[in-house]
């Protein structure tokens, strides 16, 4: 009988010595959560708050004085006002209390990446985290009270818990999917366009591998069941119940309000909303995310458009779909650009043959990356491709064009990029050349930084951003500073008479909500208020009273920027071309053309705007008698003394 060959064991460690083993992607991960925390909380109040942002932390601040919540599509759902009422009951109302919440859930938006470790890969999770973590787009957001950042946590956290509970099995995976799912509605009613989104992939899987015969490949999501029996009835009774219960408790304020139920369900979410889609209440183009995503999220989209490329290579249809719909599309973007009739505004939120073309396109290349995935039995890659170009039609679609609509879009574009660049790291290709592609990721995540970093704590309120929009101006925080010393300064407190008029009543309503004596008049019949600030083309309603008695100043409420097209941007002066051709067509042409691209690149780099910044104004008054001045045109020796003013009012000052 022969022996069997000794084990070669490790040495014991000497004692007084422990050993650690440290688990390199755990380490990572924990970096890269570290890096969000800071970036998301570090300097969160600096900002003033933007007019949505004044309006939600009021009514949270309502609720948290005990004058309840009752719904209101305007404002969204109910999740974000009870989570502010309770942070302010915990830790003090407060600017950065207020902007707490949206900070917590950009954390936990980049730790959903840990979910999906087992479908993308240690590399690939980490990319996935890492891309969540330095996108100037989830950065600025995680860092601005609204509910998008929310909905987007619950969306990401629903689809990890589901997709655990189909490799798992377990019904606490779904239970708690059911429950994320339900909390999501209750942030904001583009919940139902993910709905959508989920039910329409499952029910084309399903029709795809029929026809096909194509199955989930062994250890992947699905493969258990192969779609055929994923719920029982009792889980899906209970998954159910769980997700009305939360979403009934609410909408109904806890049952304090009964019909907030249908309200929220759909008599008001979708009667609401669906009204404001049709009219178009904030119109842009049908391309409108796309500048915007060019401008912060560059190595995204290019790994993205290496990835489908890659993907779609792989066969020979997909191929001939992608050479094709190129070598159409991509000329007819280029060359042929005109209007369409308004029945496609009106229908498909549509003005020019551009964006015809642009769907087409991105539905001919997305659609055969679904279903290249699914061919080869890749379930969670053709859910996360077919997620990505669907939102990005469906939002470019919508009737409301808004920055932070973008995070909804790249949302799963960071997932299907995770999924790509674990694929990519584990080739045989970036083996050959590592070095070689760890430096060109080096690159992108520089520029990933560089314009994250200036959008969150250089230019967080500043206009030239595009991804800032219609913010509340830092002059607002300059008369807050002077109605604060003047409460001091005069011994009035929070007694101060205060008179807001207009468009500065948000953000004004929660910057002076301790004040007991400011109201929003229509009118002014006596210079009894110390301080007044109304709309700067409004301010001749108001002269009578206010002009003799208070000093004026012009001060920005918002501002923004709206870039001028790029074609109508000429060259100053003749370029290489016209002096080495002559004026002629095509040395103009290059002329305007180098023009333009050093425009782009200006503010691509330093945020150079080639157009004129816009703002809406305020007429700022103080009482003449606070500054030591009479009333009426008194020269400056007739004035009645007063006490000395603190330096605050330096930015005081006879405007017209």
């Amino acid at each position: 009988m022969s022996r069997p060959a000794p084990v070669e064991q490790s040495p014991a460690p000497e004692k007084g010595y422990v050993t650690i083993r440290l688990d390199w992607f755990r380490v990572v991960f924990a970096a890269i959560l570290a890096f969000t925390v800071v970036t998301r909380f570090y300097g969160l109040s600096l900002k003033p708050f933007h007019h949505d942002e004044s309006l939600y932390a009021t009514y949270s601040w309502y609720l948290f004085e005990g004058r309840g919540y009752k719904y209101d599509p305007m404002m969204h759902g109910p999740f974000m006002f009870y989570l502010d009422a309770l942070l302010f009951t915990l830790f003090g109302v407060g600017d950065f209390v207020a902007r707490m919440g949206a900070a917590l859930f950009g954390v936990g938006l980049v730790w959903c990446a840990w979910l999906f470790r087992k479908e993308l890969g240690k590399a690939g999770a980490l990319s996935t985290a890492a891309l969540f973590a330095v996108s100037p787009t989830f950065m600025y957001f995680s860092r601005f009270f609204r509910e998008d950042v929310f909905v987007a946590f619950w969306a990401l956290l629903s689809v990890g818990l589901f997709v655990n509970r189909l490799r798992a099995g377990s019904r606490g995976w779904l239970y708690g999917a059911s429950a994320a799912f339900s909390l999501m509605f209750c942030v904001k009613e583009n919940s139902y366009m993910f709905l959508a989104i989920f039910v329409s992939f499952w029910a084309f899987m399903l029709l795809f591998e029929r026809c096909f015969g194509r199955a989930a490949l062994p250890g992947t999501p699905c493969a258990a069941g192969g779609g055929r029996r994923l719920l029982g009835l009792l889980d899906t009774v209970v998954a159910l119940g769980i997700f009305f219960a939360i979403f009934y408790l609410f909408f109904t304020s806890f049952f304090r309000n009964p019909p907030g139920f249908i309200d929220g369900l759909y008599r008001k979410s979708l009667g609401y909303w669906m009204h404001q889609d049709k009219i178009q209440r904030i119109k842009g183009p049908f391309t409108y995310f796309c500048p915007i995503a060019a401008t912060y999220e560059l190595p995204l989209l290019a790994v993205l458009f290496a990835g489908v490329v890659a993907t779609l290579r792989r066969h020979r249809l997909s191929l001939a779909v992608m050479a094709g719909s190129s070598a159409v599309a991509l000329p007819l973007m280029c060359l042929w650009n005109r209007p369409l009739p308004v029945a496609w505004d009106t229908l498909f939120h549509m003005t020019s043959t551009l964006h015809v073309v642009f769907a087409l396109y991105v539905f001919a290349l997305g659609m055969a990356a679904t279903c290249t995935c699914l061919r080869e039995g890749r379930r969670f890659a053709a859910f996360v491709s077919y997620w990505s170009w669907t939102s990005l039609l469906l939002y470019s679609y919508a009737g409301e064009k808004v920055p932070w609509l973008l995070m909804h879009v790249l949302m799963p574009m960071v997932l299907w990029a995770g999924v790509l660049l674990g694929d990519f790291f584990a080739s045989e290709r970036f083996r050959r050349n590592t070095n070689a592609y760890a430096a060109l990721l080096g690159v992108g995540l520089l520029l990933f930084l560089q314009a994250s970093l200036r959008l969150c704590f250089v230019n967080e309120a500043n206009p030239v951003e595009c991804m800032v929009y219609t913010q509340t101006s830092t002059d607002i925080q300059k008369t807050l500073r002077i109605i604060n010393a003047l409460a001091e300064e005069t011994g009035k407190g929070l007694q101060l008479p205060i008179g807001i008029q207009g468009e500065s009543t948000w953000p004004y309503t929660w910057y002076l909500r301790d004040y007991k004596d400011w109201f929003h008049p229509g009118t002014f019949t006596a210079p009894s208020k110390m301080v007044v600030a109304v709309d700067w083309d409004k301010r001749r309603d108001f002269s009578a009273v206010l002009e003799p008695h208070y000093r004026e100043t012009r001060m920005k409420l918002r501002e923004w920027w709206v870039p001028s097209p790029l074609g109508s941007l000429k060259s100053p002066g003749p370029g290489w071309a016209e002096r080495v051709f002559g004026r002629r067509p095509f040395s103009v042409f290059i002329a305007d053309s180098s023009h333009r691209l050093r425009a782009l690149l200006r503010y691509y780099f330093s945020r150079q705007v080639w157009s004129v910044l816009g703002s809406q104004d305020i007429a700022f008054y103080v009482r003449r008698d606070l500054l030591g001045e009479a009333p009426g045109p008194v020269s400056a020796a007739e004035a009645p003394q007063a006490p000395a003013v603190a330096k605050e009012y330096a930015v005081i000052g006879t405007t017209s």
